[in-house]
């Protein structure tokens, strides 16, 4: 084993000594420091500066950048000339917000809405739409929807549905069926939409995919874009029929049964409609729950005739109750048709009631191409209601009544139209303690 010696005077030294014990020099080896030189101010400065620079050169270049502006329904949008609303809906009202759009589909083969865009400038409110879109260089309306493996599963588990009713005939039973996509065309304006920069027109049918959205995308002149999205919901609506084919509907009770079922058992978003046989119900009838279209028939001279009226209990206000082609003949101490719900009148007659029609609570009533023979009152219109079905009452005829028309309360403001009604011997043709707004110009007094 090699001994440690002293590099200076050869002498052996200790394992763990820093000097030698013999010429008393240090055997450590030492580094000499060096003094740190100094940056010099002036350099300092100027890469701070440079790199201010680069930082204020990075901002720009990322605020230059094409942005992508995204919302449901609503946008804001700020450039140099302002800040604009951007607003995507099916109202007139341009501050309407609609994230969703929930639409009803029935049997027809095509529906469509109009899917409006709104502009204006945010702060004064001010319809900016025309001006805003000179800096756009193109726009685009695109459906993402299901695939068509989920709207066959929907189609046919619908059709399974309808097919397991019991009692009830639709055509779609009958019918085939193909996967028809939510379509939506190039926004553009219309004519019908003034108050809308930009209308793109949403077709669907009960086949469609029941959940889809829709996105309109501007592309600008700048390079940003802007991306409005709506969701749609379709919910497809049965028909259901009956007629005295399908069910007994030989008097009153039989009726008042089948009624009664129809109203605990089939949804009330579905159709119904009840063909009646031609014969004579003695006894109140009580629609009630929902929306119920009833139609009468003639045969060998009879009509559908209601002797003690029918009662129409509220529903929901979105549907509306359809009552054609039958005879109210009543005593004039009851009422033919008392009516809580939406309801639609069309080519009945009544005789001798002390109300012919009475329309009460929050609901709206229409009678077209009726007649109003003897009665005490014809149409009373005693409701409120922010539906209305339609302003039209026309093709009626009021005579020999001691009131044709009474409007106590009426809902909304707007103007009724009897053209083509006919006001003959009436003691009062038309009794308006509101004033409500009616268009009798084109009506014949006798």
């Amino acid at each position: 084993m090699n001994e440690k010696q002293c590099p200076y005077c050869g002498s052996p030294l200790p394992g763990d000594a820093s000097f030698c014990p013999h010429c008393a020099k240090s055997i450590n080896t030492r580094t000499e420091a060096k003094t740190p030189k100094r940056i010099p101010a002036a350099a300092i400065r100027t890469a701070l500066v440079a790199l201010a620079a680069g930082c204020i050169a990075g901002a720009a270049f990322l605020s230059s950048r094409p942005k992508t502006y995204s919302g449901l329904s609503e946008v804001l949008y700020t450039d140099a000339d302002g800040t604009y609303q951007f607003v995507l809906n099916m109202s007139s009202d341009p501050y309407q917000t609609m994230p969703e759009v929930t639409q009803n589909v029935g049997d027809e083969e095509r529906y469509r809405f109009p899917l409006r865009l709104h502009i204006t400038h945010k702060d004064s409110g001010a319809d900016a739409g025309g001006t805003f879109l000179q800096k756009v260089v193109s726009v685009e309306s695109q459906v993402m929807q299901s695939s068509d493996v989920i709207v066959e599963d929907m189609a046919e588990s619908m059709m399974a549905e309808q097919t397991e009713a019991e009692n009830a005939a639709t055509s779609d039973a009958q019918k085939s069926y193909e996967v028809y996509p939510v379509q939506a065309s190039t926004p553009e304006p219309m004519d019908f939409a003034p108050d809308a920069a930009l209308v793109s027109l949403i077709d669907y049918n009960r086949y469609s995919p029941a959940d889809t959205q829709i996105v309109l995308t501007l592309h600008m002149e700048n390079k940003d874009t802007i991306e409005l999205k709506t969701d749609l919901h379709l919910t497809p609506i049965l028909t259901y029929n009956y007629n005295a084919e399908t069910d007994d509907l030989s008097d009153t009770a039989a009726l008042q049964s089948l009624i009664d079922r129809i109203a605990d058992e089939i949804d009330p978003r579905h159709i119904v409609n009840i063909t009646l046989p031609a014969v004579t119900y003695t006894e109140p009838l009580v629609l009630h729950d929902r929306a119920f279209n009833l139609t009468g028939s003639e045969e060998n001279g009879k009509r559908t005739t209601f002797t003690a009226g029918i009662q129409m209990q509220r529903q929901s206000n979105y549907w509306i109750s359809y009552l054609k082609n039958m005879d109210f003949n009543g005593t004039r101490d009851s009422i033919g048709v008392s009516t809580s719900g939406r309801t639609w009148v069309q080519e009945c007659s009544f005789t001798g009631w002390k109300t012919a029609v009475l329309a009460f609570g929050d609901t709206w009533v229409n009678t077209t191409d009726c007649s109003f023979t003897g009665n005490g009152t014809g149409l009373h219109f005693n409701a409120s209601s922010t539906y209305v079905n339609d302003t039209h009452f026309t093709g009626n005829l009021f005579q020999d009544n001691e009131t044709a028309v009474l409007l106590e309360s009426v809902p909304s403001d707007v103007t009724l139209d009897f053209s083509d009604t006919s006001f003959v011997k009436n003691a009062t043709d038309i009794a308006n303690p509101t004033q409500h707004s009616v268009d009798i110009s084109n009506a014949i007094f006798q």
